[in-house]
């Protein structure tokens, strides 16, 4: 049911300074528990109310033309994300959480009722089989726009910021990995002229002995390469 699928707590905000008041709590299946525990712990007196609810189809006509909706305004887009991350994040800070764990929340239904397009990356979600959920692939999002001209341009000076920053650490990592090459070649190359001028007969050494020497060069190179070891402690090694 598509009530069933848009939760929304609404806190006691309706009874200020001692004044009754009245509000309403819509509620998952899943969160039934949490009926109880208010009525026992908050001392609220909950009264069932029973209303005309709309059916599975209804419901997903519904989540596609607020995707419409979110498709033209970037607002409406980032409002639902917000929402569904605060939801997720509010069970894990909740302190009744035992009666209402997120790991019996209906993760999907809950994004489908936000009407997202993506599911936002969150360690609360990472083992969660979220398999069901209907991705809009074939909608672009980062080419959605704000209606609003003034946020527009905002958001795309942010946007190309980061383009640069990125960029700017890839041409970064690149000239330390070029950088690191060439020290790797320069080593073995001095290691090689090492080898060239000493006065020992050739002869004494044998090829499987190259061989294991050379292994070993290569294997202290690929540590060098990822980082493991510094440019003194490989000269170092090479030297040995």
């Amino acid at each position: 049911m598509l009530w069933r699928s848009q939760t929304h707590r609404i806190g006691r905000r309706c009874a200020r300074s001692g004044r009754p008041g009245k509000n309403l709590l819509l509620l998952t299946t899943e969160e039934s528990g949490y009926v109880e525990f208010i009525s026992k712990y908050e001392s609220l007196r909950m009264e069932n109310i029973k209303i005309k609810t709309s059916n599975a189809l209804k419901a997903e006509e519904l989540r596609i033309r607020t995707i419409k909706m979110a498709v033209q305004d970037r607002d409406i887009l980032e409002c639902g994300t917000r929402a569904f991350v605060s939801m997720i994040e509010s069970y894990v800070k909740h302190d009744c959480g035992i009666v209402c764990g997120l790991k019996n929340l209906n993760v999907v239904g809950l994004a489908h009722a936000y009407s997202l397009l993506r599911l936002p990356r969150m360690p609360e979600l990472k083992d969660r089989d979220l398999s069901a959920f209907k991705r809009s692939d074939e909608i672009d999002t980062s080419q959605i726009k704000f209606q609003q001209k003034s946020r527009e341009i905002q958001r795309l000076k942010q946007r190309k910021l980061k383009n640069e920053e990125k960029s700017l650490e890839k041409a970064q990592k690149n000239a330390s990995e070029k950088k690191k090459e060439m020290e790797m070649e320069n080593a073995m190359e001095s290691k090689r002229k090492r080898k060239i001028s000493k006065d020992d007969d050739s002869t004494n050494n044998s090829k499987e002995e190259d061989w294991e020497e050379m292994a070993s060069d290569m294997a202290l190179l690929k540590k060098f390469k990822r980082g493991r070891l510094s440019k003194k402690e490989l000269s170092e090694l090479l030297d040995d």
